[in-house]
Formats: structure tokens, sequence, C-alpha cells
């Protein structure tokens, strides 16, 4: 998409946050199915709400402007989420494991917020 006028820029950064977001809301459910204590696995499954109604919210608001919401995979959520997923794989202590996997996913939630929060400035 060739970025011409500020709507295109909008829809392009709107786009690449869906697609950030339905990468995070297909990975959560494996994360937190392998996650070793309860309240880990709870708050992944409360996250995953969270994230479904962004996706929701974001898909709507493409509608709305005449767009269709796919974009192209983001590479920085694909690398942090799939750091998430081979920690499932390691042998260890699994309060050790929690540890790492509550880490790599508040990276992938951070990088996340970051973007929203860059893209929120690039539009002002």
């Amino acid at each position: 998409m060739a970025l011409a006028t500020v709507r295109d820029l909008m829809i392009a950064e709107l786009r690449d946050i869906y697609t950030a977001e339905t990468q995070l809301l297909r990975a959560l459910p494996v994360i937190a199915s392998g996650g070793a204590t309860r309240s880990l696995r709870t708050a992944l499954e409360d996250h995953l709400e969270q994230t479904h109604d962004h996706v929701v919210r974001l898909k709507r608001i493409v509608v709305l402007l005449d767009e269709r919401a796919r974009g192209t995979t983001c590479r920085g959520m694909e690398g942090l989420l799939e750091d998430c997923e081979e920690l499932l794989d390691e042998d260890g202590d699994d309060t050790v494991r929690d540890a790492k996997s509550v880490d790599d996913l508040l990276s992938a939630i951070a990088e996340e917020e970051v973007s929203i929060t860059f893209r929120g400035m690039e539009m002002t």
C-alpha cells in the first residue's frame, strides 16, 4: 500500500496493530495451557479475553473505514511468541519457567502498547 495520505498511513498502522493482536490471540491459549501455576493460566486467559476485545474493536474500526483488516505478519511479535512457545518445551523448575513466560509475554504486550503509542503520536 502506498502511503500517499494520512488516511493511508492510518489504515496501514491499524492493519499492523490488528495483525499483532491476532498473532497474540492465536498464541495465548497455547502459552496459557503450558503454564505450571493456576494463577498464571488464569492471568493469561484474562488477557486472552482482553486481546479478543481489541481484535474485534480494531476490525470494526477498519470496516467502518471501508477497508480490510488483514496486514502483514508482525515479525517482532512473532519472535517474542516463538520464544514463549519454545520455553514450554524446556525442562526445568515450573516456577522458573512460568517466570520466564511472564517476562516474554510482558515483552510482547509492551511491544504492542509501545507500537500503539507511537502510532498515536504519528497521527497527531
